[in-house]
């Protein structure tokens, strides 16, 4: 996701996060207005000294959580 290899997630990388987000967890590809709520609540989540951007430690630790959502939400699936 790190398309310009510079350590950090941010603008168009905080899109395709979102997206990824949104898919893993509800299994669907979500709306723009979706993609733009997930965004804002992944930012939200992981950027934890607030400049806008995620870097690799803020995603490890929000990955393992969405993992264990997806895998959670997964599973009680039919």
């Amino acid at each position: 996701m790190d398309e310009d290899k510079n350590g950090k997630l941010e603008g168009g990388e905080l899109d395709a996060l979102a997206k990824w987000v949104f898919f893993e967890l509800y299994d669907k590809e979500g709306t723009p207005e979706e993609i733009d709520e997930q965004k804002q609540k992944t930012t939200n989540a992981c950027d934890k000294n607030k400049n806008g951007s995620i870097d690799k430690t803020e995603f490890e630790k929000y990955f393992k959580l969405v993992g264990n959502q997806a895998y959670a939400f997964h599973k009680a699936r039919p």
